[in-house]
């Protein structure tokens, strides 16, 4: 499937050709002499109808087999919305055998690590200062970029790297009437919905925001000249999670507690008094965190609390923290205390003084 992303993402057409991957033949026939063994119809002959599916938890392939006690029954492999590979998705890729370099969220991090390559000393600071922009302000102008930066003497290479791939001009399809707006919550770009009366000013894309317990939705015009937006992928791998991430940090920062923001060119999410390491993970099916974790914790493992945390809507699905607790019970991952973002914001002064 990662072979297709990258056809869409360099504007090319996915055709049902000899380009198709072989691993992705097999997995359309595995599937299709599945469907028929339960005496269903072959709807994955299709490597469109496939890669649409894809965008719905598997529970939902009205396939038996994937129904049930299944393991990986909740897990989704595309952003419906953003329309690239999830995070389980990539953890999936790593667990059958390939490298951790195939995975996007990997590649982002290696491309903006090179950028910073000769920032010295400031190294762990820009990263952190491009990493919060991208998060408050993923819907900006170039002038507006361009100026946040040289204010925080972020190096022009790093401007450029940013400029250049982690955003994009506003396409004219993402506009009201040629009019981008942005949500009210997340402060991202908005994108046009069938639904008009509903999402009149669009709709945000980001599900950590949707999810947000004062979640409604709005939208306002920005004004911008110039406007530009994270790119699809920025969205979902840095963006979406930031938005818990950095309701994390403002608590603690209201508070009067000691935090940072991605500590040691991200060694974890937030840090907590020096002592304790916050990730905040939102995956959907809580058996495919529960490996990952446990096989690799990152640099959660270097502090002496480290804290796995979930957001709200995630932990409110049955049987998600029962089932996540279980699974991180061996390996590395015992050690990781799991909390909700409530809660991790409710206990917020007790964690900074573990």
């Amino acid at each position: 499937m990662s072979a297709q992303y990258r056809v869409a993402l360099d504007h090319g057409v996915v055709l049902q050709d000899h380009t198709v991957p072989k691993s992705m033949q097999d997995a359309m026939s595995l599937l299709g002499r599945l469907a028929l063994e339960e005496g269903r119809e072959d709807r994955f002959a299709s490597v469109h109808d496939v890669l649409h599916a894809c965008t719905v938890p598997l529970r939902e392939w009205d396939l038996d087999a994937f129904k049930g006690n299944f393991t990986y029954a909740n897990l989704q492999l595309v952003d419906p919305d953003l329309l690239v590979p999830t995070e389980e998705c990539g953890a999936l890729m790593v667990e059958g055998g390939r490298s951790h370099d195939d995975v996007i969220e990997r590649q982002l991090y290696a491309r903006l690590q090179d950028a910073l390559k000769n920032t010295g000393r400031q190294r762990d600071r820009t990263y952190r200062v491009v990493r919060e922009f991208l998060a408050r302000h993923s819907l900006t102008t170039r002038a507006g970029l361009r100026g946040h930066f040289d204010g925080e003497g972020v190096d022009d290479a790093v401007t450029d790297l940013v400029l250049g791939h982690l955003f994009i001009p506003v396409p004219e399809a993402w506009t009201l009437r040629g009019q981008p707006h942005r949500c009210v919550h997340c402060g991202t770009l908005t994108r046009p919905h069938p639904d008009r009366d509903r999402f009149p000013g669009g709709r945000c894309p980001l599900q950590a925001c949707r999810e947000g317990e004062d979640f409604q939705a709005q939208a306002e015009p920005f004004g911008g000249t110039g406007a530009i937006v994270a790119a699809n992928t920025v969205l979902r791998y840095w963006v979406n999670p930031a938005i818990d991430e950095l309701r994390i940090f403002d608590a603690a920062v209201e508070a009067g507690v000691p935090a940072e923001l991605y500590p040691h060119s991200d060694k974890c999410d937030v840090s907590l008094g020096g002592n304790t390491g916050v990730d905040v993970k939102n995956y959907r099916d809580a058996h495919a965190l529960a490996r990952k974790m446990s096989a690799d914790p990152g640099g959660l493992k270097e502090y002496r609390v480290p804290v796995l945390a979930v957001p709200d809507a995630r932990a409110a699905q049955p049987g998600y923290l029962s089932a996540l607790k279980r699974g991180l019970k061996r390996g590395p991952g015992a050690r990781l205390r799991v909390m909700t973002v409530r809660e991790v914001k409710r206990d917020i002064r007790e964690l900074a003084h573990a």
